[in-house]
């Protein structure tokens, strides 16, 4: 995965952090982000299945800031969501493939 792609990922998680402020949620900033990173870092010594689940925690967390917000009164962003689904695809896919990738030369 290339930095452009975790940048944006970083740049959502952000947009979604800030929005849960605005709506007066109590909202763990730091083990958002460090959960992100562990994922990352997993991702980067070839763990996809710890990858997997950090990705999930991390979805679970946001779902459930939102859940507990005082103010309920727009959806939350789907953003944040979108891209650690395709992030998860993208893990479970390679899993799949692994080696049996088709090289052409």
């Amino acid at each position: 995965m290339d930095q452009e792609a975790w940048d944006q990922i970083y740049a959502a998680l952000e947009s979604d952090i800030a929005a849960l402020k605005g709506r007066g949620a109590a909202v763990a900033e730091g083990d958002i982000i460090l959960e992100i990173d562990r994922a990352r870092f997993a991702m980067a010594r070839g763990d996809v299945d710890e990858a997997i689940a950090r990705i999930q925690r991390l979805r679970n967390q946001l779902g459930s800031a939102y859940a507990a917000a005082p103010s309920r009164s727009a959806s939350p962003p789907s953003a944040t969501a979108d891209r650690l689904d395709a992030l998860e695809d993208s893990l479970h896919g390679s899993t799949r493939l692994g080696s049996a990738r088709l090289e052409i030369v």
